[in-house]
């Protein structure tokens, strides 16, 4: 990889959501961006939460009709008993959305047991930040979660954990949500023959092509890839991804390639270190040369992540990406080989915080690219153009 880090021209940034501090349910995270056939473009995030890691997450949706001058306001999608996550688009051909996300159990992590484990992790946090206010803030926010999931119910959280999609036909009616066996924060992809092309992180409730509803561990499985010829409908598993020996695989995309192979990209853990607390997130790709049954052993790509995948009117391949080690920012990763290399493109490295991130991109009818991501429970955007 080409790591001679550049900027691209006529960069251009813009907040399109961000409530203030004192509103308790402002945190959004996780977001993707579709572009129609009309132009139309459609944002998806896991919203109306009070942060990462809470019970609340909803599926939220935005549309605009001036390419992200202006975005009308949210609707939300998807509100299970369970925290709902990582939303994921599609345009399909025709006027139809695709929407997808997964459902977490929170209560793994705000068990009334937990309190005593919690309470020096709290401290640190007192220490860290000096301001016994935020502390307090930070204390009383674990009550509220607790609060929240010692109300659920076994058979609730089995009836609503797991990886779903919804379809949204031309008229704008929604379907009913649809099981289906893998996840990742940005979906599906359309391939040129019509099919859609599912590359995600195996989840644990399904046992021989049947989804039944249960407690296992959501995400235990490993990098798979499905098929769907009905619009998404009903899918039909391909085949995996090789394992990394002593990494772990997740949140992939997908790319179809000049000559109809395909190409994944994946996030990556390495075992973190003693210097760096949180395990750097790298991008390796993976190649199948016959639709997705069999897959390449993965390679190191480079850093960041996790991977969204765009094909430009141009011809490149643009890959963007969250950068969680220092300095914090959005970059992307631009191929002009069909993905054998990349240069390296800085878009943003001025970020306060580590979260940020999972960036999607959508190309606009100048030619140019725009980027949605979020950043400390803000949705924004960067409108740039390749050099």
């Amino acid at each position: 990889m080409d790591t001679s880090l550049t900027k691209p021209a006529h960069l251009e940034t813009q907040t399109i959501v961000s409530y203030p501090p004192s509103f308790y349910f402002r945190y959004f995270g996780w977001p993707t961006v579709a572009r129609f056939e009309d132009g139309t473009l459609a944002l998806a995030a896991s919203g109306f939460r009070h942060g990462h890691m809470c019970p609340w997450g909803k599926s939220v949706l935005w549309e605009s009709h001036d390419e992200g001058a202006t975005w009308e306001e949210p609707d939300i999608i998807n509100d299970s008993s369970i925290d709902d996550r990582d939303t994921g688009l599609l345009a399909l051909p025709g006027g139809g959305l695709l929407l997808t996300w997964f459902s977490a159990d929170m209560r793994s992590h705000y068990r009334p047991v937990d309190l005593a484990e919690r309470q020096p992790l709290e401290d640190r946090r007192r220490e860290k930040s000096g301001d016994p206010a935020q502390w307090r803030q930070m204390k009383d926010g674990n009550w509220m979660f607790r609060a929240t999931t010692d109300a659920w119910q076994d058979e609730n959280v089995a009836r609503d954990l797991g990886s779903f999609v919804r379809i949204r036909d031309a008229e704008g009616r929604w379907g009913a949500r649809i099981p289906v066996q893998v996840s990742a924060p940005h979906g599906p992809i359309l391939l040129r023959d019509g099919t859609l092309l599912y590359v995600g992180k195996a989840n644990a409730n399904w046992e021989n092509g049947v989804y039944r509803p249960s407690m296992k561990a959501l995400h235990g499985g490993g990098i798979r890839a499905l098929s769907s010829a009905d619009g998404g409908l009903t899918w039909q598993p391909l085949g995996d991804v090789p394992a990394i020996p002593g990494a772990g695989s997740h949140e992939p995309h997908a790319i179809e390639l000049a000559d109809g192979s395909l190409l994944a990209l994946l996030r990556v853990h390495p075992a973190p270190t003693e210097a760096d607390r949180n395990p750097h997130f790298q991008i390796w790709k993976s190649l199948s040369h016959d639709r997705g049954r069999t897959w390449s052993i993965p390679e190191y790509v480079g850093e960041g992540s996790p991977p969204h995948l765009l094909r430009h009117s141009s011809g490149a391949i643009v890959c963007t990406q969250g950068y969680r080690t220092k300095p914090y920012g959005i970059r992307a990763l631009v191929s002009r080989d069909e993905g054998t290399s990349w240069k390296e493109v800085v878009l943003d490295n001025s970020e306060p915080s580590w979260d940020l991130g999972y960036p999607a991109s959508v190309e606009l009818s100048d030619g140019s690219v725009y980027t949605v991501f979020y950043r400390d429970g803000d949705l924004l955007s960067i409108k740039w153009k390749l050099n």
